[in-house]
């Protein structure tokens, strides 16, 4: 992966709220089949306290203290086999939280030389430990899979 300038959704490597218990945050560029892309992740205070993080992007920053800080770091989410490279960096941080793939990831990490293990599988149905508070479905086109999320309740 390649990090590169800035992406125009400065500041970069720091949690930006969105909605009561929601947070994005920036990153820097990657290279994709030789294009540019920024990379943004999404953070999720769930009801029950837990911190759910979507498509983790490169701890710079402190910014893996700063989820922390913000309540237990308990599900790590990788919803597509492009969203996956930073996982092993936040399983380190957050060895307690369980990651959660979707179709492909595993193999396309193995293609690229990263050792990446993983708890559950990411399906059509969002597991107990959100359902009711983000819905999720498999988008699958046999060449690219996605778990893609929708957040249908919010803690105040």
């Amino acid at each position: 992966m390649l990090e590169s300038r800035a992406t125009g959704y400065e500041p970069l490597y720091q949690l930006k709220s969105v909605a009561p218990n929601v947070w994005i945050a920036d990153g820097g560029w990657i290279r994709f089949y030789g294009l540019p892309f920024p990379t943004r992740m999404t953070v999720v205070r769930l009801t029950n306290g837990d911190i759910w993080v979507h498509s983790p992007i490169a701890d710079q920053e402190d910014l893996a203290d700063a989820v922390a800080a913000l309540g237990y770091v308990r599900h790590l989410i990788a919803p597509n086999w492009i969203h996956y490279a930073w996982i092993p960096a936040w399983q380190r941080h957050f060895p307690d939280a369980v990651t959660w793939v979707s179709l492909g990831v595993i193999e396309r990490a193995a293609s690229k030389s990263i050792k990446l293990t993983f708890d559950h599988e990411l399906g059509n149905e969002s597991p107990s430990q959100w359902s009711g508070e983000i819905e999720q479905r498999l988008a699958n086109s046999d060449y690219h899979r996605e778990v893609i999320f929708s957040i249908v309740k919010v803690r105040p």
